[in-house]
């Protein structure tokens, strides 16, 4: 008899550890979660800060100041380049493309 009480008293204790274990682990997951979440919301709030920051940089209030002292380099884009091309005539138009010879449609 006392054997059978002894056996239950120890599945109890034991089973009071486990459940202490998972308790501490539940806490333990819940505790990186509640991190994570933090972490999410500081590099949310950076995000937009930087996004602002650059908003703020790049309008042309900002900007005109700084080209017009030379802090910044006006460099037009190769595409508007339009030096030495003045005179020439382009290689291809609108109506040279409606000029030309269409193959027939074949049914």
């Amino acid at each position: 008899m006392f054997f059978r009480f002894g056996v239950a008293v120890l599945i109890v204790v034991a089973i009071s550890l486990y459940g202490t274990s998972l308790e501490s682990e539940v806490l333990s997951l819940k505790r990186q979660i509640i991190r994570q979440s933090y972490r999410i919301d500081v590099a949310q709030e950076q995000l937009v800060q930087l996004r602002l920051e650059v908003h703020a940089a790049s309008s042309p209030v900002h900007l005109l100041p700084k080209l017009e002292r030379g802090e910044l380099m006006a460099i037009r884009p190769s595409y508007d380049d339009d030096s030495g091309k003045k005179n020439e005539r382009p290689k291809r138009t609108v109506a040279d493309l409606s000029r030309q010879e269409k193959a027939p449609i074949r049914r």
